[in-house]
């Protein structure tokens, strides 16, 4: 092996660089266009012909936001596998950038593709949707808004929605990155969580995310990190479980810019984990704990 290797050094040999290889958001796009339509495959094997309606949203999102929501898609795999009784796997995971490139969301566009082309097999549909056109000037916003009306097709074809139990699994994911931080920092934990709400409803808990969503934006403010506005993603009518969720996934992808300004790069967000009979009450208190740690970082 060492001879080998001084061989390659001495003819000039160096392994592939994947830097050079760039991706457009439009790229992007076309693929999770290319997942709707293997979507409707699905939907139609089924006999579904409902369409979820998904109101889009004009925030300027960016790629680490496109693969979040990517994320979401995946955990609506999971759970139609696990109703047809199949293995699940636990959803991919990310190391903390600054920045993520849109390489990094087309990637995670196949992976979406590769989970649909499993359940296709297992259901035995045998048609195939060819690469789409790519259409220019897409941006992150715009493969964002498709993936949600994507995730809201699966609610359709797993007749069910997300639940307290799936946002408190993601809540919980914040809490322990929020935790990593205060390690690093050399912070006591003296937070204590706020007196649970008893008959606190979904639009509770949306209203206690974006008073983390601020903490972690007070936090970027101090590091020079550019913030996203997220007032035009709040929905303020029928709020649900999974408003609380897709919050709460957006808030996890800004907290990772923090942890690679402080150089955590190696410290990913840990796995959702199963958690049963949470309520909207348990979120928001959960959420309300996760601000008052976020307070104990005063500066940065």
């Amino acid at each position: 092996m060492f001879r080998l290797c001084v061989f390659l050094v001495l003819v000039g040999w160096s392994p592939p660089s994947w830097a050079g290889v760039e991706i457009t958001p439009s790229e992007v796009f076309a693929e999770a266009v290319r997942i709707e339509k293997e979507v409707n495959l699905i939907k139609d094997h089924l006999g579904i012909t409902a369409v979820k309606t998904v109101v889009p949203t004009r925030t300027q999102f960016l790629p680490r936001h496109s693969w979040q929501i990517g994320y979401l898609v995946l955990i609506k795999i999971n759970f139609f596998r696990r109703q047809q009784g199949l293995p699940t796997l636990v959803p991919n995971n990310l190391n903390p950038v600054l920045e993520l490139e849109p390489v990094v969301v087309y990637e995670q566009t196949q992976r979406i593709l590769m989970e649909i082309s499993l359940v296709k097999k297992r259901l035995g549909i045998v048609g195939e949707v060819p690469p789409q056109e790519v259409i220019p000037g897409k941006k992150p916003m715009d493969v964002v808004n498709k993936l949600l009306f994507i995730s809201g097709q699966w609610d359709i074809i797993n007749q069910g929605k997300l639940t307290p139990q799936d946002s408190y699994a993601e809540v919980k994911r914040l809490s322990d990155d929020v935790g990593i931080i205060l390690n690093h920092l050399k912070i006591q934990d003296t937070a204590f969580p706020p007196a649970q709400l008893s008959d606190a409803k979904p639009s509770d808990s949306l209203a206690s995310a974006y008073v983390v969503l601020a903490e972690v934006q007070r936090l970027q403010q101090q590091l020079s990190i550019p913030r996203v506005d997220f007032e035009p993603f709040r929905k303020t009518m029928d709020i649900e479980a999974e408003d609380v969720f897709n919050i709460v996934i957006l808030i996890v992808a800004e907290l990772q810019t923090i942890k690679a300004s402080l150089g955590l790069e190696a410290d990913l967000t840990p796995p959702a984990r199963k958690h049963r009979d949470k309520s909207p009450s348990d979120v928001n208190q959960l959420l309300g704990y996760v601000a008052n740690r976020l307070r104990l970082i005063h500066s940065l």
